[in-house]
């Protein structure tokens, strides 16, 4: 480097370099055959990319708006990215969202779904609200001061119920009871 200019020589070292990883990234996701399998794809080691996609893609429930407007109330009211993170496992309780495994999914689904609405927290807070909220902490648990994951607070528990009450109580959820957690 001459004069903080990148010398003709380090530019092609780099485009070199660059090409290399490209024929080697082609090489490992190419399909191989196999005397004993057959046909076999390789994979490329690392974490499977998000689909990013709105909430109601996930839903599985034959009244998708009637749960979408549950959900888009009860984040109107309770603008915490805590409180915002609760529907993730209420939903995942009542069985109904398919394909929707990590908080990630659901906190892009949230964002993408809810565009419009000015309280809805960032995905980036909402996702780790969602981790947060089986994390132990001190919190007000049966009236008393306790350890126990911040979902189980006695008004985080109080949310989660009435959210699921509610969603619960729409025709084609079936007949599930909410249990007292």
């Amino acid at each position: 480097m001459e004069k903080g200019h990148v010398g003709e020589w380090a530019l092609q070292a780099i485009t070199a370099d660059m090409e290399t990883d490209e024929e080697s990234r082609d090489t490992i996701t190419t399909r191989t055959e196999d005397n004993v399998r057959g046909p076999v794809v390789q994979r490329v080691a690392g974490k499977k990319k998000i689909q990013e996609r709105p909430l109601a893609d996930y839903l599985d429930h034959e009244n998708k708006e009637v749960v979408l407007h549950h959900i888009r109330d009860f984040i109107s009211v309770n603008t915490s990215a805590i409180h915002q993170a609760l529907p993730f496992y209420v939903l995942k309780e009542l069985g109904l969202v398919a394909g929707m495994h990590t908080a990630k999914e659901y906190s892009m689904g949230l964002t993408l779904q809810f565009t419009d609405l000015p309280s809805l927290k960032s995905e980036s807070a909402i996702r780790q609200s969602v981790g947060f909220l089986r994390t132990a902490k001190h919190v007000i648990k049966d009236g008393k001061d306790q350890m126990a994951p911040l979902i189980e607070s006695d008004e985080n528990r109080e949310l989660f119920q009435k959210l699921a009450q509610a969603i619960s109580n729409i025709p084609g959820t079936g007949t599930m009871a909410i249990a007292e957690k």
